[in-house]
């Protein structure tokens, strides 16, 4: 009766040991950035490409390359993640349309800024504290004196900033 749970045991070791050597192979090395990768194009993205040889028997060939497009401009970073506003709205704009928008804000409370503005794409995130209360959270949107307050309060993670605000707002008001 043993012989068999012998032939189980050595089937289920053939299979680890084949199963694990599957996973096993010939190791490639990248090529370098230098490397010539075919006629006229090169593995580093910085040289032009060569051109290729056209001429026809007893002509000369021709070296001109033609024209290089530039890469594209990557314009969703700023929205990726949330930075101070460098040239953006300031916090005193910030407190400007909080006091303008929402009733949280009275004309003879002065908050200190504890966070931000930061920004992302068109919207701002600030944290502040207001004597008296809990830290308030504030997301705006718009540009300069253009501010709209989202929402404010002790939490800011409603579905329209959920759903609607650059990623890296989101990431700062810890919504996700």
């Amino acid at each position: 009766m043993r012989e068999p749970r012998t032939w189980v045991r050595a089937a289920l070791l053939i299979t680890v040991v084949v199963g694990t050597a599957a996973g096993c192979g010939r190791v490639v090395p990248l090529p370098s950035p230098d490397a010539q990768v075919g006629p006229g194009i090169s593995a580093s993205p910085s040289e032009e490409p060569a051109a290729e040889a056209t001429a026809g028997p007893g002509e000369g060939a021709s070296a001109t390359p033609g024209p290089v497009d530039p890469l594209p401009a990557v314009t969703a970073l700023s929205e990726a993640s949330a930075s101070p506003c460098a040239g953006g709205p300031g916090a005193d704009r910030v407190i400007a349309a909080l006091r303008r928008d929402r009733n949280l804000l009275p004309a003879e409370v002065a908050p200190k800024i504890v966070s931000g503005p930061l920004c992302a794409g068109s919207w701002q995130y600030t944290v502040m504290n207001v004597p008296g209360r809990e830290a308030l959270q504030v997301v705006t949107r718009g540009s300069g004196g253009a501010l709209t307050v989202v929402t404010a309060g002790t939490y800011v993670c409603i579905p329209e900033v959920v759903g609607a605000a650059p990623a890296g707002i989101v990431a700062a008001a810890r919504c996700r």
